[in-house]
């Protein structure tokens, strides 16, 4: 049936309209946007939070395509609370967009405190698959480095999730041993000392103990 283009979109008014033209050069990152100077604003979360989840933008052409990361990267630049739950289900799609993977826990850890126990239950859950976990994971050395005073909450849901390295990927154990150390974590030290004892850990992320 073809791609998806701009008319089979619901489109939305200015200035949520400029989302779908403004592209993305992939050669430049990071990149940032300055959304409030395009006339974005918290009386749009709503509608960006319905851009970012819209799936008919999967299909779509660029530079259309690229409208959902756009919304998503707003809704972080605007610390936008009611956007941390619709945020945190893309990390399903994870395992099938790098973008999703890296960008969207970047999202989340700009929101912040409203994000934080939803990336520490998404982790906790075994049913998701292990990079969509390792995306939540990611969302909270985001969260820890953006706000220094949820540091210890961060590092308390990564240490516990690393103490069942028995149970689980050798992968997500190298993880959240890297995002530990990103976040200077030596208080943990011992949890990850006994995942590499135990031969748990994935020596591809970060190496070996030594």
């Amino acid at each position: 049936c073809g791609p998806i283009t701009m008319t089979q979109i619901s489109t939305y008014p200015a200035p949520l309209d400029g989302l779908n033209v403004l592209g993305l050069d992939e050669s430049q990152q990071p990149v940032t946007v300055d959304y409030r100077a395009l006339g974005i604003g918290p009386e749009d979360v709503p509608a960006l939070i319905r851009i970012a989840t819209d799936r008919r933008y999967d299909t779509a052409t660029v530079p259309l395509a690229w409208a959902p990361l756009h919304a998503w990267r707003a809704l972080g630049s605007l610390r936008a609370a009611e956007a941390a739950e619709p945020l945190a289900t893309l990390l399903d799609r994870a395992p099938e967009d790098d973008w999703i993977l890296d960008d969207v826990p970047r999202a989340l850890g700009l929101i912040g405190a409203p994000a934080l126990p939803l990336a520490a239950r998404y982790l906790a859950q075994p049913e998701h698959s292990v990079w969509s976990r390792i995306a939540a994971a990611n969302a909270l050395i985001e969260i820890g480095q953006q706000h220094p005073d949820l540091r210890g909450d961060c590092v308390v849901a990564l240490t516990d999730q690393l103490r069942l390295f028995a149970t689980q990927e050798i992968e997500l154990n190298a993880f959240l041993i890297c995002y530990l150390l990103g976040l200077g974590a030596v208080e943990s030290a011992p949890v990850m000392e006994e995942a590499f004892k135990a031969d748990q850990v994935d020596l591809s992320v970060n190496g070996d103990w030594e």
